[in-house]
């Protein structure tokens, strides 16, 4: 029977590494991706670039799906109806899900927030949607078809370190820590993982380092490591989380950080 794996935010950057590790990775004999994002042509890329690794010693299967995790009103919907039409086409022994999307937010002082209406809908794409997805999988894979099962929260140093002018990014990053640390607790027969990739070079810091509302000390780090070439690489940090979900040595529902030991 093969593993399958389940990517969110699969489009493009630490998404799309992560995908192209397990390609890579042939501790894994077989092996089916499943991808998510809502850019359906970033996909296609991806998609590409994994069947690329595929041989016909070892075949790898791919689907793409183009899903906007942060429209909550068909999130319960979209992901049920995944999730099925995988389990029906293949049995699986085991199952992971890497839960990577999320977006930046709001950048600017804590004192100057922006509408609640927007603060509503950081929270349910960075948050509510990324919390239930984790808890449906569990659901779906665990209970009901009884697979050994991964849960790999991407998060941050931002989870566990305050950043100024970043509060609605690391209150999210905390928040997905926090849920995915309890569900450890609460289910001893999964591995739960939260895998702070460091500061990798992806548009998102890009973003960031022009952010005129972001802290000075961070937009001079952020700057100083393109021009410098300091940036962790998204296909570095990403093999590494392979070899830990591989090798399988961490304490369930742990943060571990690109730099740990």
């Amino acid at each position: 029977m093969s593993t399958l794996i389940i990517i969110t935010g699969a489009s493009k950057g630490i998404g799309r590494s992560i995908a192209t590790a397990f390609a890579k990775d042939t501790r894994i004999a077989k092996l089916k991706l499943c991808l998510i994002a809502r850019n359906l042509e970033g996909l296609k890329q991806t998609q590409q670039m994994v069947n690329s690794l595929s041989s016909s010693q070892r075949k790898i299967q791919t689907s793409i799906h183009s899903i906007d995790l942060s429209e909550i009103d068909t999130l319960h919907k979209s992901i049920e109806k995944l999730f099925k039409e995988e389990i029906q086409q293949d049995k699986f022994e085991r199952t992971m899900l890497i839960n990577n999307a999320g977006s930046l937010g709001y950048v600017g002082p804590s004192s100057d927030m922006p509408t609640p209406m927007e603060m509503t809908q950081a929270v349910n794409f960075n948050v509510t949607s990324a919390i239930w997805i984790s808890s449906y999988f569990v659901k779906f894979f665990a209970h009901q078809h009884k697979t050994k099962c991964n849960v790999v929260n991407i998060s941050s140093l931002c989870a566990i370190t305050p950043f100024k002018t970043m509060a609605m990014y690391c209150s999210g990053k905390a928040a997905r820590d926090m849920w995915h640390k309890t569900l450890a607790a609460e289910e001893p027969s999964l591995r739960v993982l939260n895998y702070a990739p460091g500061a990798i070079e992806t548009d998102m810091t890009d973003i960031l380092a022009n952010a005129k509302e972001l802290d000075p000390e961070l937009s001079a780090f952020y700057k100083r490591s393109k021009a410098k070439h300091t940036y962790i690489q998204p296909a570095t940090t990403a093999k590494k989380l392979v070899n830990l979900i591989m090798e399988d040595k961490y304490a369930s529902g742990d943060h571990v950080d690109f730099w740990d030991e």
